[in-house]
């Protein structure tokens, strides 16, 4: 393996191991209202991170293949839980009704589904290969037409997260200010690093450092944790 992939292997190792001890801090407040949305945002870091791990490590195409679509319930889930923690800390958590949480949630389940079962219809890729000339490393991909809507709805969601925080950042006490301002930044730069990332190319074999830029949000996440206790 090369050095290149080994350090970034290891930030994105790092960036678990500090996200866990997140997790486990922030399990205190699960009551307080908005814990739960910012610990599922820290579980899809998680989760893509680690799957990313695996994809990139592992030489087998099958299991490449699987943790390839394992990183998707991190990255089909993020927005969603990230914009319900924005609605809930800008105080508009009476919004997020059984029903419509529901409605949010259908692109997410049914793109993780397509992502699960793509060998069947391409909809997300049309065709997936190992890297070329080397093993390691994640596979190589052509987006297929549901790629095209998993990146509408994300960005969707991320603009509105955008938004809630925004307001926060411009109207609230200095405390809650601050952090809201901090959490924007948290969003923004590896929103920012993954419209670089697929607009790179075809998208095929250049590393995702999105979720290593997530890591950027963690200690914002941390903050956050105190500012919901009090609120």
């Amino acid at each position: 393996m090369s050095t290149y992939y080994s350090l970034y292997l290891d930030g994105l190792f790092f960036g678990i191991v500090i996200a866990l001890y997140l997790i486990i801090r922030l399990w205190g407040l699960l009551k307080t209202p908005g814990a739960n949305y910012l610990i599922g945002v820290v579980w899809c870091v998680v989760i893509w991170s680690f799957a990313y791990i695996l994809e990139i490590s592992l030489k087998d195409f099958t299991l490449k293949s699987i943790f390839s679509i394992l990183t998707y319930l991190g990255i089909c889930f993020l927005p969603l839980t990230l914009l319900s923690f924005a609605l809930t800390y800008a105080g508009r958590g009476r919004w997020l009704t059984n029903r419509r949480t529901l409605l949010l949630a259908i692109l997410p389940v049914l793109t993780f589904l397509l992502a699960a079962t793509n060998s069947l219809h391409g909809l997300m890729w049309s065709e997936v290969r190992m890297p070329a000339g080397n093993p390691v490393g994640p596979l190589e991909t052509t987006p297929g037409p549901w790629s095209d809507i998993l990146i509408f709805y994300s960005y969707a969601y991320l603009l509105g997260a955008v938004f809630f925080l925004a307001q926060i950042a411009a109207q609230s006490h200095n405390l809650y200010r601050y952090q809201a301002r901090i959490m924007l930044i948290g969003i923004i730069l590896p929103w920012v690093v993954n419209i670089l990332y697929i607009t790179e190319g075809s998208r095929s074999s250049a590393l995702d450092w999105t979720p290593s830029r997530d890591r950027k949000t963690r200690r914002p996440c941390q903050g956050l944790g105190t500012v919901i206790q009090l609120r």
